[in-house]
């Protein structure tokens, strides 16, 4: 997956959106591959924490939270990740009707894999703060970034988004003009 286009714009109860690309489709996943989108999920919460603090972290990111807590949830209930080494795979549909102690140990392998992701997403913004700030800042500048004008701003290169747009606002108005 890669990036396609990010703003901090609210769209109905999102404070920001980031729209992602699958680059093929995909008919099955590897399970180190759907972690990684909850890793990706995390990472909202996780700069918000970083960039804020942990006390002033918004509820923007809350239907990211929900989207990762449902993924982990189906790799526990219809995968059998991280329930036990005993157990190969089940498949729950709900927690209705089954045992109170299988309950806690779904609950606990989801907290896991939340708190794993919620780790390995705190590392990599750790390990690349600069590229998140002039992320931060070119939204904070822009509002909206393309998949090329974020990597711009990782390089440090936000000078170049808005010499690109002029120069982009240019060319449509001689087009336009051209059409008159």
């Amino acid at each position: 997956m890669f990036i396609h286009k990010a703003t901090i714009m609210p769209r109905g109860m999102s404070l920001g959106v980031t729209w992602k690309i699958p680059v093929s489709d995909k008919y099955s996943q590897k399970i180190k591959d759907v972690q990684s989108e909850i890793d990706v999920l995390m990472g909202g919460l996780v700069s918000e924490e970083i960039i804020f603090g942990k006390n002033n972290v918004t509820t923007g990111c809350s239907s990211d939270l929900q989207r990762a807590t449902s993924i982990a949830q189906s790799l526990v209930m219809n995968y059998g990740v991280g329930i036990n080494e005993d157990n190969i795979s089940m498949f729950l549909q709900d927690k209705k009707n089954i045992s109170e102690d299988m309950k806690i140990k779904i609950d606990k392998s989801i907290q896991k894999i939340l708190l794993d992701s919620y780790n390995r997403a705190k590392k990599v913004l750790h390990d690349h703060i600069d590229e998140l700030h002039r992320v931060a800042s070119a939204l904070v500048e822009y509002e909206t970034l393309s998949s090329d004008e974020i990597k711009l701003a990782m390089q440090g290169k936000s000078d170049q988004i808005g010499k690109n747009r002029k120069l982009k606002q240019k060319e449509f108005n001689l087009k336009d003009n051209k059409l008159s």
